[in-house]
């Protein structure tokens, strides 16, 4: 099992507790036990992967993003299939932020656990600051206390987004059971 139990702070972007920047990575069975800092794209485990794969990571650490990108377990994830990871964090980011991932694109999670708080601007959720475009969840769930100071805020996405109906967002047994507080009432949800 591989783990950091170190601070990791980038000047720039691309900053995670295993990995900053991951194409193709098979990441599994690793951990994060301390806090991820990061202009943009900072993850728990990776800042950003292009499609990889993720099974049984953990991350016990903070998240912390100055501008985009900001996600417990992953910033920016494109084409990732993502199983049986867990996070209990403190996610902090201005936009595309969750307790997860900040932003998914075409890809796919599956009995994946969110705890903690997540605060953001905007596109700010529980899970995942946004799902767009082909993505699917199955049987997730999100217990983080969700907190924005903008609009697109819910509790378990930001965001639920795809083009037509054969790129739309697909969760099926997926739930959110935190608290969703923003100080803009526009497009806030207890789910999305």
């Amino acid at each position: 099992k591989s783990y950091n139990e170190g601070m990791i702070k980038a000047n720039s972007s691309f900053a995670g507790g295993i990995l900053g920047f991951a194409p193709l990575a098979s990441i599994t069975n690793t951990a994060n036990f301390n806090k991820v800092i990061a202009s943009s794209y900072s993850g728990g485990i990776a800042g950003s992967i292009l499609a990889g794969s993720l099974g049984i990571n953990t991350n016990l650490g903070e998240v912390a993003s100055y501008h985009e990108y900001a996600g417990g377990m992953i910033g920016d994830a494109s084409y990732l299939v993502a199983n049986g990871c867990s996070v209990d964090v403190k996610v902090t980011g201005y936009g595309f932020t969750g307790g997860m991932v900040g932003s998914a694109f075409e890809g796919s999670f599956e009995n994946c656990t969110v705890r903690g708080t997540v605060n953001g601007s905007w596109t700010v959720g529980g899970f995942a600051g946004v799902l767009y475009c082909s993505v699917k969840a199955k049987n997730c769930v999100s217990y983080a206390n969700v907190e924005s100071n903008d609009w697109r805020c819910g509790g378990f996405s930001g965001v639920l987004e795809g083009w037509d109906e054969d790129s739309r967002v697909v969760l099926e047994g997926c739930s959110a059971q935190g608290n969703v507080k923003s100080t803009c009432p526009q497009r806030v949800g207890g789910f999305a």
